[in-house]
């Protein structure tokens, strides 16, 4: 890899970590993936989530279980069968992906004109 190729995927790796900071109060990539993909998909069980992030179904209800507890999800259990559980966005979940999503937005068109506007 170039040097230039790779202080530009440092810079974006800068911006990740200052956009999930600054605007999600400290969120881990994988719970950002996390409720990217029920946004995405909608109320989704475990093992559904576990498949759309390719992680393992115990790493997805740790996972869940953090998510939860920030109020960032919410857990219910399925119409379609009892012994299954919803995992799906809570509002203040989807209000910090949309301030991701903002901020991340304006963070990248910075970093962009910072690395010469490519």
């Amino acid at each position: 890899m170039s040097e230039t190729a790779l202080a530009e995927l440092r810079a974006l790796v800068g911006v990740v970590d200052s956009v999930l900071s600054a605007e999600a109060g400290e969120l881990t990539v994988p719970q950002l993936r996390a409720l990217v993909a029920l946004a995405a998909s909608g109320p989704s069980r475990s093992i559904d989530l576990a498949t759309a992030l390719s992680l393992d179904p115990s790493t997805v209800s740790r996972l869940c279980a953090r998510l939860k507890a920030r109020r960032l999800i919410t857990l219910r259990r399925s119409r379609a069968s009892g012994r299954e559980v919803e995992i799906d966005l809570s509002a203040r979940g989807r209000a910090v992906l949309d301030a991701v999503r903002t901020g991340g937005l304006a963070e990248v068109q910075r970093a962009r004109s910072a690395l010469g506007g490519r």
